[in-house]
């Protein structure tokens, strides 16, 4: 365009000042020549500074302001021009022909040919101007050997837009071949089975090797024939129900479909599709995923999931029975002792099976597998067992767990702490009492949790101890918290407090 313009000022010269006609048009072209030089390296991917050429256009803007003005000389501004033009050309010159990498070179190789004979041109001009200088100051009456010249710019500008109009056509169609190149690797190589429909009557215009593989047609077989005419789909219905969803959202995802293979065999499916327009022809881009066997196994695991929460049930249903049939036995077997000794012992295994039962019975309920809160099961615990306990004396529980998660390797030694403790106050904390108050309570700090359980009965003789204590459920309590790493504090006063603690 630049160019183009300052053509037309030239022509112009005598109907319009000098210093427009002579120095802004010549500007403009060497501007044009230089505009041309970032396009080309933009073009090829090949960014650099332009300062140079800056400093370039201003001397020669100078100069030939200098040589129209005040000191006219049209010999100068030719060689102004042929020179300015040369430094110009010869730049995009090597761009072409040695500044890219070799593959693009096959493209840029006749351009940048044609910018050397601008260069050639432009030098054989300087050096006919100075062996034959002339002092015609007419820009537009030359003769012999300068028409010659002034006759080659134009036709080299022709050259050139041709030259370059094929460099665009070479990048053009090598674009092309690599995305062709691109979607045939992806269309052929898919897994799936990726079909290109009419969207009107449904004919296949392409196949991939993935459709032949699942649907057992071959692609040649396939091309032209419609997807009904083949008996892919499960029912007529299926079709019509999938092009009015696909129209009405232009895309369809993951939509589950039953498919009819070459063979008869049913498969089922994951259908996606979008509508393309081709040749002005709006089509039907289709993938389909067999997942047949992934279907077949989820049924297979269902199946198994199913039998082993039956044989789970039953399992939990016997251990549970058993457990309970040895509770009964142990009480059972209490009630006929004679000797208090021997049925305390007695009850207290058959409190010790309890606790074992019902942490048992919350596990199996529980969703997390091996673990469970205290909070779902220690109040279950603390009230079972005094429930058990026969006394005339009303004793109220109270409790005040937090919801802390512990594995069941924590909660059965737990769970039998809890049992000798409240048993231990139910048995001797309250004779001659009218009320009595059992409290338990747990809460996690720092990394440790703390278990207290107390009551407000008459309270435990000093002289026992844990390590001295002559009954076997309080050493069963050392035992226990020792096995969890903690820690066992008696408080006597107003009753008697277990404080416990262990890392959890």
């Amino acid at each position: 365009m630049l160019i183009a313009v300052a053509n037309v000022l030239i022509l112009l010269r005598g109907v319009i000042p000098d210093i427009v006609s002579i120095v802004v048009a010549n500007a403009m072209a060497i501007g044009g020549a230089i505009a041309g030089l970032v396009g080309l390296q933009r073009f090829t991917g090949m960014r650099g500074r332009h300062f140079h050429n800056t400093v370039l256009l201003a001397a020669f803007i100078a100069v030939h302001t200098w040589f129209s003005l005040v000191r006219p000389d049209l010999a100068f501004r030719n060689v102004n021009l042929a020179a300015t033009l040369f430094i110009v050309c010869i730049q995009c010159a090597w761009l072409l022909l040695a500044g890219v990498d070799e593959t693009t070179r096959v493209k840029t190789r006749v351009t940048g040919l044609v910018y050397a004979l601008f260069c050639a041109v432009n030098a054989v001009r300087i050096i006919e101007i100075a062996v034959h200088p002339f002092s015609n100051e007419n820009f537009l009456s030359y003769s012999g050997v300068d028409s010659l010249f002034v006759m080659l710019n134009p036709l080299l500008m022709i050259l050139l837009t041709y030259s370059m109009a094929l460099m665009v056509a070479d990048y053009l169609r090598a674009d092309l071949a690599l995305e062709e190149e691109k979607f045939f690797k992806a269309f052929h190589s898919s897994p799936y089975a990726v079909i290109i429909s009419n969207l009107e009557d449904g004919a296949i215009m392409e196949a991939n090797r993935g459709f032949e593989a699942i649907s057992g047609h071959a692609a040649k077989e396939a091309i032209g024939a419609t997807a009904l005419g083949l008996h892919l789909w499960e029912n007529e219905g299926g079709r019509e129900s999938f092009v009015s969803e696909l129209a009405a959202s232009g895309r369809v995802r993951d939509k589950e479909m039953r498919f009819r293979k070459k063979n008869g065999e049913m498969l089922d499916a994951l259908l996606s599709a979008d509508i393309i327009t081709i040749n002005g022809r709006r089509a039907i881009l289709s993938s389909i995923s067999d997942v047949t066997e992934q279907k077949r196994a989820r049924e297979r695991i269902q199946n198994l999931l199913r039998e082993k929460e039956f044989l789970l049930k039953e399992v939990h249903h016997r251990i549970k029975n058993n457990m309970n049939s040895i509770q009964i036995l142990l009480a059972m077997k209490a009630g006929t002792q004679e000797d208090p000794a021997a049925k305390s012992a007695l009850q207290e295994s058959a409190g010790r099976v309890r606790s074992m039962m019902l942490l048992y019975d919350r596990l199996y309920r529980s969703e997390s597998v091996g673990s469970i809160s205290v909070r779902d099961y220690l109040p279950s615990l603390v009230g079972e067992i005094v429930g058990n306990f026969y006394s005339a004396v009303p004793v109220r529980i109270e409790t005040d767990f937090e919801d802390i998660v512990l594995e069941a390797k924590m909660l059965h030694p737990l769970g039998i702490i809890i049992n000798e403790i409240v048993t231990n106050s139910m048995k001797y904390g309250f004779e001659g009492r009218s009320e009595g108050l059992v409290r338990v309570t747990a809460a996690r700090r720092d990394g440790r949790v703390r278990l207290v359980v107390a009551d407000d009965g008459a309270g435990l003789p000093a002289s026992v101890e844990l390590a001295r204590s002559p009954g076997f459920g309080l050493q069963l309590v050392g035992m226990l918290v020792e096995h969890l790493d903690g820690s066992v504090a008696i408080e006597r006063g107003g009753g008697t407090r277990f404080v416990i603690e262990f890392p959890a």
